[in-house]
């Protein structure tokens, strides 16, 4: 058997599209100035951005509940006038429900952010500019799990610090000027309540004064007719016999009025015929008028009340919120590079289709 040779062909494999890493490194080097110029000029973009942007700076003020101390001047006359004191809770209560209430944000829109978007000649609707108030102000609960009874009132506002802290303060000043309105309003209710009820309370007792004391004359009258009937025109007392308690009591305003004779009976019913004003024979009446006259001298806007603790006072910010300056340059740094690269490999893609062809 003779040898035979076999000439062996090597394989035939078809061209691939594909650029294995190493040679797609190297021409993406070979782009490297393609690549810096890109990121250099997004970099440069974000630094003019960064730099000539209007910088946005936010005031925050931050408020608690107040002390007892805080609120004495409200309760120094009501404690006087027999009137419930107010606690720190109801006080603060109120306090809270005007810094969140919809009627204080439009109160500040109407007084301060409206006439200052109208100098400025901005000329929008006014839904338009309640929504960029949304954006500017914010009342928030930090710490609502833990505290919440703090709140802060924050303004963010384009370009003047100063403005934004003084519209900080101003609010709490209107959301102050509200809640003590309301209670100067509850004042003057309950005690205007109060002295009704008093003044109803003295009418009744000067309408059963007089009733007793028609009441009496009547009788006297039957006593008088009794006593001229008998001829006692004196007091009867027998020689010799004390009467005893129950009997001086008929005999003052009873059955045997009539032996304290006419001209006894007749005196006293002069005297209650004329009588104009039965008021110094009601005992509780004195009393009452005390009351009411120390209700008329509740004072319902006392001064030197605080309403809340400010922990911490809306200052002037040094620093903006916004734009972040470092994050800005940063993103544009990544932007270029990204931008770089991929310009980088549609150029090599399109240098590869032309060698290819």
């Amino acid at each position: 058997m003779s040898a035979v040779t076999l000439e062996q062909n090597p394989q035939q494999y078809p061209a691939s599209d594909e650029i294995d890493l190493i040679e797609l490194a190297g021409k993406l080097w070979e782009q490297k100035w393609l690549i810096a110029g890109v990121t250099a000029f997004c970099i440069l973009l974000a630094v003019a951005y960064a730099l000539l942007s209007t910088p946005v700076y936010q005031a925050t003020a931050t408020v608690s509940p107040p002390l007892s101390a805080d609120i004495a001047p409200l309760n120094e006359s009501r404690i006087q006038a027999k009137l419930p004191a107010l606690t720190v809770d109801e006080v603060y209560a109120l306090f809270k429900r005007n810094l969140t209430s919809r009627s204080s944000y439009l109160w500040f829109f109407r007084d301060y952010y409206r006439p200052y978007r109208e100098e400025q000649g901005t000329l929008a609707p006014r839904d338009a500019m309640l929504k960029s108030l949304d954006n500017l102000m914010q009342v928030s609960q930090p710490d609502q799990r833990n505290n919440p009874s703090i709140y802060t009132v924050s303004i963010t506002l384009p370009g003047e610090p100063e403005l934004a802290a003084d519209w900080a303060t101003r609010y709490l000043e209107l959301v102050t000027e509200r809640t003590m309105s309301d209670i100067a309003a509850n004042t003057e209710k309950e005690v205007a309540n109060r002295i009704a009820a008093i003044d109803r309370n003295i009418a009744d007792l000067r309408e059963a004064a007089r009733i007793r004391r028609e009441d009496r004359i009547a009788r006297l009258q039957e006593a008088l007719v009794v006593a001229e009937a008998v001829g006692y025109e004196s007091p009867q007392v027998v020689a010799g016999r004390t009467s005893g308690e129950s009997e001086l009591l008929q005999m003052i305003d009873g059955s045997l009025m009539y032996m304290r004779g006419a001209k006894a009976i007749r005196s006293e019913l002069k005297l209650l015929s004329e009588r104009e004003n039965d008021d110094p024979f009601i005992g509780a009446l004195r009393d009452l008028q005390i009351d009411r006259g120390l209700l008329t001298t509740v004072n319902s806007r006392p001064e030197n009340v605080q309403l809340y603790r400010l922990d911490s006072p809306a200052e002037v910010p040094d620093t903006p919120i916004k734009p972040k300056k470092a994050l800005i340059v940063v993103l544009g740094l990544v932007v270029g590079g990204m931008l770089g690269g991929m310009l980088a490999l549609i150029r090599i893609a399109v240098r590869n289709r032309k060698h290819n062809q």
